[in-house]
């Protein structure tokens, strides 16, 4: 009777931990004007670009500072030797089908704050989309044109990981 209680308070803890990692909230969030770059899984990781490029990843509580834009070099004697590429096997999918799970994916996103404030630097060019941009606007979305050399893009939009598995599933 023990060892089957001890399974069936294992078995739920690992339900709730499944469950709350899919409804955890996945958010993107970009400010050009803070200079605000994150992609944050909340409660479970994030990665936040701050000075010079460098990216801070943060994964439970592990922290650790990375830059992307620099190549780890191996020493001559450390190369591994190349193995033979072993080919897939099975059925490929489509670009139709990758196409459709994409859009689905991206559709499955709710958008909380789309704002562009724009300057071409050319001034028949900014007046020309002056009415474009205002008909583009909406509740969510915010399109603006200036003429002083401005450019700023701010966008934060959510998910959670059950809606996205539920789009890949469709």
């Amino acid at each position: 009777m023990t060892g089957f209680l001890w399974f069936v308070c294992i078995l739920s803890l690992l339900g709730l931990i499944l469950g709350w990692l899919l409804v955890a909230r996945l958010a993107v969030v970009i400010d050009t004007d803070a200079r605000l770059y994150l992609l944050q899984w909340q409660g479970v990781a994030s990665a936040r670009m701050v000075a010079d490029g460098h990216v801070r990843l943060w994964v439970l509580g592990w922290t650790r500072t990375i830059n992307p834009w620099q190549r780890e070099t191996r020493p001559a004697s450390a190369v591994p030797a190349k193995k033979a590429k072993s080919r897939r096997t099975g059925p490929r999918p489509s670009f139709r089908t990758l196409r459709r799970k994409g859009l689905a994916v991206l559709r499955s996103f709710r958008v909380h704050e789309f704002y562009v404030n724009l300057d071409t630097d050319n001034y028949l060019t900014n007046a020309y989309l002056y009415p474009v941009m205002g008909v583009l606007s909406g509740p969510n979305r915010r399109f603006r044109i200036n003429f002083n050399g401005d450019l700023t893009v701010r966008l934060r939009m959510e998910n959670r990981l059950y809606r996205i598995v539920l789009a890949l599933l469709k």
